[in-house]
């Protein structure tokens, strides 16, 4: 302990002003002694200032510090209170401890009296002010996680859930009610759901690796993307704990809806002696090593803090109204600092930010701290301690106001998603580079082939011959390759554009763009899905093409809802495919004719990951190919 410890002291004598500096928990420290003679002196000074500890002296028979005592205790319960009693008796001691006192202490003359009273008053004030701090830590992490702004969550290895905070409730439909600790998602969240989880969750117990997928989570929004993140806190090389984050990844407008923090409007904040928030090293650092505490309030800290390093989180609170501004441990790691290298205040965001981000940074939170939008959410880039960028998400809110809603604090973290923005560049690159290609395929070599053509249509209306037909057959193959080409790359990068799409409509109208030759389609039962009306009729006139070309041209084609799953199918009852190739077939240039392409289900294959779906291909009844595409969602 290092700060001023005050005292408030009730009893007879009016200058009671001892000196314990000289004992342990008193040395080098300042103390002093607030002398009152009501509880209605005391109460406002309770009020108003930070006080350690109550020092009330009874002095039997007459007894008006337990009436004290009672009024006292019943507005502060847990503020420890010393009885120190003159004219000792065993009943005067209990009725205290009746009444509430923390601790009694026999006042007798000399100086052992003092040393002993010294040390209870020490032993007394060091409990509770460590018992304040693992509090407000837990209060800290606790609003940190929930003003993130982005679902976190903890499981045990068993699955359980050991952390889950108000945003990851929201996103899977958990009530923030509903006390999670001990469950698992099975008995949370849906069957479907639960059982993806429960699947992601068994590969990183299993693995001991972090785990990265995008969900695409099309019920709420055609267009939603979230990234997921998984990763294992090992203890001796065994997971204990998998920790999970995830990061919406679909542009948003500013407004992002109703806040999943709550409201602090009425509260008092947790603050050092100056008012503004501790400059702990580390919230572990500041975690109590008392045994004597409460267990599982530790184990939700460190359940916390776990999550927070696993996630790659650092937090931040900021005085608004003094610019004052507290950056945790795990926020100077993330940027290669040491905690005391940031100065604590506002001033060193403008120091650390990358200057093109200064103006969309400031519009977002200006706009936040006026209340035109429910948080401040950007990305932006901020200087290492090695001089390069990193970029990170930054969410926070202002968790208190004045009456006239001028904001006085807020509470955020930054998310390190510099990861993340390299394979998105690198993926762009590779996205032009095959923009380049499919331009070249376009251009360059269909203008060379339509001259071909043309040359061959002036040769044939001169001549009849069968090497001319040769040419024709290669000229066509040529261009079928090309168009397959095309197709297969420009599924591959362009976005998802979902739309409520009929199971019947998109099957009728595939048919209808294809060469059927005898072949006869049934559609067995109808259902709207959510999905890319343009990618879904690749991916059906493809299966449509690919079963009449492997076949007897009399097949039959079948279209039908998955019972009981979420999903549809597409069989015929061709010849099937042999158990040799079945595991290659879904390779890109993969074919088993010489007239074939290899694209054609390579393609199937791009549409149904470019929906985040799920291929099943097995037999059908009459010993065909069935093709099962599940995790579909059905449209409202």
């Amino acid at each position: 302990m290092s700060r001023e410890i005050r005292i408030i002291y009730f009893g007879s004598e009016p200058d009671f002003t001892p000196n314990l500096s000289k004992f342990d928990g008193f040395a080098d420290r300042t103390t002093e002694f607030l002398n009152v003679s009501t509880s209605a002196e005391a109460m406002p000074t309770l009020e108003r200032t930070r006080i350690d500890c109550i020092l009330v002296q009874l002095e039997p028979p007459r007894q008006p510090g337990i009436e004290f005592l009672e009024t006292v205790r019943e507005t502060y319960p847990n503020l420890p209170i010393i009885v120190w009693i003159e004219n000792w008796s065993s009943d005067a001691a209990e009725e205290a401890i009746s009444a509430g006192a923390t601790d009694v202490v026999r006042r007798e003359t000399g100086s052992d009296s003092v040393v002993v009273l010294a040390n209870r008053l020490s032993n007394a004030i060091e409990q509770h002010r460590t018992t304040n701090e693992t509090t407000k830590r837990d209060w800290q992490l606790e609003r940190a996680f929930d003003a993130i702004g982005v679902p976190v969550w903890v499981r045990n290895r068993e699955n359980e859930y050991v952390l889950a905070n108000e945003k990851y409730r929201d996103e899977v439909g958990i009530s923030r009610d509903v006390d999670v600790i001990g469950k698992t998602p099975t008995d949370l969240v849906e069957p479907e759901m639960a059982e993806r989880f429960v699947e992601l969750h068994e590969q990183v117990v299993q693995t001991g690796e972090p785990l990265q997928i995008e969900w695409h989570r099309t019920e709420r929004d055609p267009h939603r993307v979230i990234d997921v993140r998984l990763s294992p806190v090992l203890d001796d090389g065994r997971v204990v704990l998998v920790c999970g984050i995830a990061i919406d990844l679909t542009e948003r407008t500013a407004e992002v809806g109703a806040s999943s923090i709550p409201d602090t409007e009425g509260e008092t904040p947790i603050v050092d002696d100056d008012g503004t928030v501790d400059d702990a090293a580390s919230i572990s650092a500041a975690l109590p090593r008392n045994g004597s505490l409460d267990r599982e309030r530790r184990r939700n800290a460190e359940r916390l803090e776990l999550a927070l390093e696993a996630g790659k989180v650092g937090i931040w609170e900021w005085d608004v109204q003094t610019e004052r501004t507290w950056f945790d441990d795990r926020f100077a790691q993330l940027l290669g600092y040491e905690q005391a290298e940031l100065t604590p205040h506002a001033d060193t965001w403008l120091e650390l930010r990358h200057p093109e981000d200064h103006e969309h940074v400031l519009d977002t939170l200006h706009s936040h701290l006026r209340d035109d939008i429910a948080h401040f959410d950007v990305t932006q880039r901020l200087r290492t301690a090695s001089g390069r960028w990193k970029w990170v998400r930054d969410v926070g809110k202002v968790v208190e106001r004045d009456e006239d809603g001028t904001p006085r604090r807020a509470i955020g973290c930054i998310v390190d998603i510099d990861e993340q923005k390299r394979q998105e560049r690198k993926l762009q690159r590779q996205n032009d580079r095959l923009e380049t290609f499919t331009e070249t395929l376009s251009h360059d070599l269909r203008n060379p082939l339509n001259v071909a053509q043309g040359l061959l249509e002036l040769l044939e209306e001169d001549c009849e011959n069968e090497v001319l037909q040769e040419v024709s057959r290669a000229h066509d193959r040529m261009e079928q390759l090309i168009e397959e080409l095309l197709v297969w790359a420009r599924t591959g990068t362009s976005a998802v554009d979902c739309t409520h799409v009929s199971l019947t409509s998109i099957a009728e109208s595939c048919w209808s763009n294809i060469e059927q030759t005898g072949s006869e389609l049934i559609v067995d039962d109808d259902m709207d899905i959510v999905a890319d009306d343009s990618r879904l009729k690749q991916l059906f006139e493809n299966l449509f093409r690919n079963a009449i070309e492997h076949n007897d041209p009399s097949i039959r084609i079948r279209v039908g809802s998955l019972p009981g799953r979420s999903g549809f199918y597409i069989e015929d009852d061709g010849d099937g495919i042999p158990n040799e190739i079945r595991g290659r077939m879904l390779e890109r240039g993969f074919t088993t004719t010489e007239s074939g392409t290899g694209f054609g289900l390579a393609i199937v294959r791009e549409v149904v990951d470019s929906h985040g779906w799920e291929l099943d291909v097995t037999d059908s009844d009459p010993g065909g190919v069935r093709f099962e595409i599940t995790g579909v969602e059905a449209a409202d």
